[in-house]
């Protein structure tokens, strides 16, 4: 909840408030790997013929094995695959008059980790010769991509560009994967960050931007699609929030009359998966919004924005930014204002359709999750005044460890929120409280002979969410 502040004291804190902006971030291409920790693909060379093959096993514990002369992230491949011989627990399968520089082919239900020999035969490569290729490879679980909960503004103005975000994670652990991030609006794609690459293990996030042009109930989704090589489970690549968006500042400002609310904060933490009797990995993912409404005009040209994180009174995060000012592409009337942290960690935006009158400024604030966050396309149109090509990423922060600034969170968390504009100060100092959930899930597979066993997946997730709401009529 908001309150003016006319302090001359807390005035002069504003002023000395520390400029940031986007352009210190350093943008990274989507095409380059922010990092690869996965089990390697196995690789084999014979004279001029090479080839790099991957085993990858299903969630119904089918193995299919792609092997190419090129490489599976975007190398050229040449020449033709005749023959493949793959040696496995004591047998041997032999798959004749193939063709392509890539094949794939299915090996039946093998278990996790099992080693595979391989031989292959590759003409057009040496002139007339037929290279023998070989190489050893073991059986992979397919990457995992799953989206956590979107986070974002819970009410919009029509003409008003809003920010969403989703972190997105690899919960298998063997291998990364790329895929396109979207968000789509009552089932229509709007938006989307192309070719994302997630590491095995690993945690990112989607940011999005987009402006609403009709009122009502919206049903905005985020997804993970076209996963590379193809996933382990669809159930988990998507999911939704709803979002109440007006014509006028009027008609938001009649509905939290009687609503009493608008200022929307959101924290969330998720722990997991831990899959016991496969492997060990318990990573996790946390961050945090606050978004408000305030029935007031800005001067963006002279506007800061200080926030303070506390969760159980531990410090999580504390920054300050002077906004630098601009119009939006396809935003006729109005004007919008950002920072980053130098990190890339913290984003501050603030936007207004008209800033004649008395209209409704939107502020948020939002700390990201994972190692890396990606753009999508409509969040540099909106919010990037240097207009980098293509699509890209940040870092989340400067040291760039596993899981980016993390940060577990308690019982609850505390901000310490404050907007000013050179002649008035908004504060608010919400309190959100985090309620715990866990799911365990198992799922069973058993091998036909000749192993005949049995493999027990066991999920654990557990995570923490919290969101409020609350409206002050203000001056």
């Amino acid at each position: 909840m908001f309150q003016r502040i006319t302090s001359a004291a807390t005035f002069i804190a504003v002023s000395l408030f520390s400029t940031a902006v986007i352009a210190q971030v350093q943008h990274i291409p989507n095409t380059i790997k922010y990092k690869d920790t996965g089990v390697k693909n196995a690789t084999g060379r014979s004279g001029s013929a090479s080839i790099e093959a991957r085993a990858l096993r299903a969630k119904d514990g089918n193995v299919a094995l792609d092997v190419t002369t090129g490489s599976f992230d975007g190398g050229t491949a040449a020449g033709n695959i005749e023959k493949l011989q793959v040696k496995v627990a004591g047998a041997t399968s032999n798959f004749n008059q193939l063709s392509g520089s890539t094949v794939s082919v299915p090996l039946g239900t093998l278990p996790w980790h099992e080693p595979l020999q391989l031989q292959t035969n590759v003409s057009g490569i040496d002139g007339s010769r037929t290279d023998i290729v070989s190489a050893n490879e073991i059986v992979k679980l397919r990457p995992d991509l799953a989206v956590g909960s979107v986070s974002g503004a819970k009410d919009a103005l029509t003409g008003v560009p809003i920010t969403f975000m989703a972190p997105v994670s690899e919960r298998n652990g063997d291998v990364g994967a790329r895929a396109n991030c979207t968000l789509s609006v009552d089932g229509t794609q709007v938006d989307r960050a192309p070719g994302i690459w997630v590491d095995a293990k690993g945690s990112v996030t989607c940011t999005f931007g987009y402006t609403f042009t009709s009122a009502g109930t919206k049903n905005v989704t985020i997804s993970v699609t076209d996963v590379a090589p193809g996933d382990y489970d669809l159930l988990n690549n998507s999911t939704s929030a709803t979002v109440r968006v007006y014509d006028s500042a009027d008609e938001m400002d009649e509905y939290y009359a009687e609503a009493d609310q608008v200022v929307f904060d959101d924290a969330f933490e998720q722990t997991g998966p831990t899959r016991h009797e496969l492997s060990t990995y318990k990573g996790f993912e946390g961050g945090a919004v606050f978004m408000a409404w305030i029935k007031q005009p800005m001067n963006f040209q002279s506007s800061s924005m200080h926030v303070k994180e506390t969760s159980d009174g531990n410090l999580v995060s504390d920054f300050s930014a002077a906004f630098t000012s601009f119009r939006p592409d396809g935003m006729t009337s109005g004007w919008c204002s950002s920072a980053f942290s130098k990190d890339g960690t913290l984003f501050f935006d603030a936007c207004q359709r008209d800033p004649i009158g008395v209209p409704y400024t939107r502020i948020g604030w939002m700390r990201y999750s994972g190692d890396v966050t990606y753009h999508s396309e409509g969040w540099a149109t909106q919010y990037t005044w240097d207009n980098p090509d293509g699509s890209y990423y940040t870092w989340n922060q400067d040291s760039r460890n596993t899981y980016g600034p993390q940060a577990h969170l308690g019982s609850q968390v505390s901000l310490d929120v404050t907007f000013g504009d050179g002649e008035k100060l908004w504060r608010a100092q919400p309190e959100i409280a985090l309620q715990q959930s866990a799911r365990v899930s198992r799922d069973e597979m058993c091998d036909p002979a000749p192993w005949d066993t049995c493999y027990v997946y066991t999920y654990n997730q557990q995570w923490k969410r919290g969101e409020i709401g609350g409206f002050l009529p203000l001056p």
